[in-house]
């Protein structure tokens, strides 16, 4: 069994007045013996020991203080859902059909339903592709052509609007999309 260790001199002191079992040990003693008096602290229950620090710490705190922390651990999260929030997420992926179609102002084709027109009605948007689909180039014999952004990854295959009442030649049609890609994409 551990003997408790007592100040210097203690009447308790079992060692002196040889008593039996001994149960203190004065520093005196422990002197004489040559052990070290003051107990060793190993690196565990330091997270214990810390965490109750500041339990007691919290408990012996005024409500102002707790109200002020509290305040300043919602404007923390608040900063990190404002900072997460406007990085939108973004994956560095491709962008969405229904991106494309916005950003180059199209229009459903009311005669197909599958395709688009462009917003003055001159050229046909047939498909938009991405990624490895990305083709440039003339499709289906030349009657149409495909045109992609400056990266090659989104590409778009466009003909001239043959129902309209301005016609534009297949050309003015690559140009027109084309450029429309290489501003947005």
């Amino acid at each position: 069994m551990a003997l408790k260790v007592v100040p210097a001199g203690d009447d308790r002191c079992d060692v002196h007045n040889s008593r039996r079992p001994q149960r203190y040990i004065c520093k005196d003693c422990m002197r004489e013996l040559g052990i070290d008096a003051a107990p060793g602290r190993s690196g565990r229950g330091a997270l214990a020991r810390l965490w109750r620090g500041i339990g007691n710490a919290w408990a012996q705190s005024s409500g102002r203080i707790r109200v002020g922390v509290g305040v300043a651990l919602l404007a923390v999260v608040a900063i990190v859902v404002v900072l997460v929030g406007a990085s939108g997420g973004d994956k560095g992926g491709p962008p969405t059909q229904s991106e494309v179609v916005d950003a180059l102002d199209l229009v459903s084709d009311p005669g197909g339903g599958t395709s688009w027109l462009t917003a003055d009605g001159t050229c046909v948007v047939i498909s938009i592709v991405f990624g490895n689909e990305v083709r440039p180039g003339p499709v289906a014999g030349n009657l149409a052509v495909e045109v992609t952004n400056e990266q090659g990854t989104v590409g778009a295959v466009v003909r001239p609007n043959y129902s309209s009442y301005f016609n534009s030649t297949e050309a003015q049609c690559a140009d027109h999309v084309g450029t429309a890609l290489r501003d947005h994409f």
